[in-house]
């Protein structure tokens, strides 16, 4: 067998998931730091729900820090926190919430291995209160949501 595989690229592909919106809960909250030495906290979303039940999402993470108070701000909104002054809490609070998150795949090489990598992320404003990503849709199309895997 002779096979030219010169221009086969390796995808590792971790996105599990369709792209489209799912309900999920927060199950494991991981505290970090960003290159920035900010205070980051890397939330597990496990879907909610549907065919899809069980599954992990991806990951997403709130930035405490200047620059990331404003998605941070809105991400614990849509929580259910009160954000409207001083938030004083800590990482387990969040464990056990749920919301809608939107999952879009993203590609990229990874510098260290050369390979290209898949992964489902949670873009910077795709996430609403649980429940409410129906609402969004349907007003940012201007026509009836189909029902999504996950939100019903």
């Amino acid at each position: 067998m002779r096979y030219d595989f010169t221009d086969v690229t390796e995808t590792e592909d971790f996105a599990s998931l369709p792209q489209g919106w799912y309900t999920v809960k927060i199950e494991e909250v991981r505290e970090g730091r960003t290159k920035e030495a900010d205070t980051r906290w890397g939330l597990k979303l496990v879907v909610e729900g549907g065919v899809y039940s069980g599954r992990v999402a991806g990951w997403d993470g709130i930035i405490w820090s200047e620059r990331g108070s404003p998605r941070a701000k809105r991400l614990l909104e849509a929580l259910g926190f009160d954000v409207n002054g001083v938030v004083d809490m800590q990482p387990h609070e969040l464990l056990g919430c749920r919301l809608d998150v939107e999952l879009v795949p993203e590609e990229w090489e990874n510098p260290m291995t050369g390979r290209r990598q898949r992964r489902n992320v949670v873009p910077y404003d795709g996430f609403a209160m649980e429940g409410r990503a129906r609402d969004r849709e349907q007003a940012d199309s201007g026509q009836p949501m189909a029902v999504k895997e996950g939100l019903g």
